[in-house]
């Protein structure tokens, strides 16, 4: 098969009082072929997942007509050190050498694919509430 696959898991915490999210864990599992540099792949793949984070928690462009809001990093949201729990990348040994001689295959953005639907599912299981909307909002959970 010449696809690279992921699964990912969050432990997320939300306030009962105020809604407050706050994901505790992010680990990922990515079977992606022949890996060349193991140090790499694990920086590619947790840099997807910070990225899904902010994704699912903080990243929304802003529009005011046909304005832009929040055109710069100033006034766009995105992960920072505080925001960014621990996070884990996890390679699955995938020889696969009908990909190509070499059995590589490309992570790409593999580790982005998943962290929304796994923070959305954490939510729900801590607060019954199904979210299907990014990004997801303190209102949206009280």
């Amino acid at each position: 098969m010449a696809w690279a696959f992921g699964a990912q898991f969050a432990e997320v915490h939300v306030h009962a009082e105020t809604g407050e999210i706050r994901v505790a864990r992010l680990t990922g599992a990515f079977a992606a072929g022949r890996i060349l540099n193991p140090l790499t792949a694990k920086s590619q793949l947790t840099g997807g997942m910070i990225w899904g984070l902010g994704s699912a928690l903080l990243e929304e462009t802003v529009l005011d007509g046909a304005a832009y809001r929040n055109p710069d990093l100033a006034e766009y949201l995105v992960p920072t050190a505080a925001d960014v729990p621990e996070v884990e990348a996890l390679l699955v040994p995938d020889p696969d050498d009908q990909v190509d001689a070499l059995g590589l295959k490309g992570l790409g953005e593999l580790g982005i694919i998943g962290v929304n639907a796994a923070i959305a599912n954490a939510i729900h299981h801590a607060t019954g509430r199904r979210i299907r909307s990014l990004p997801i909002r303190l209102e949206d959970v009280a």
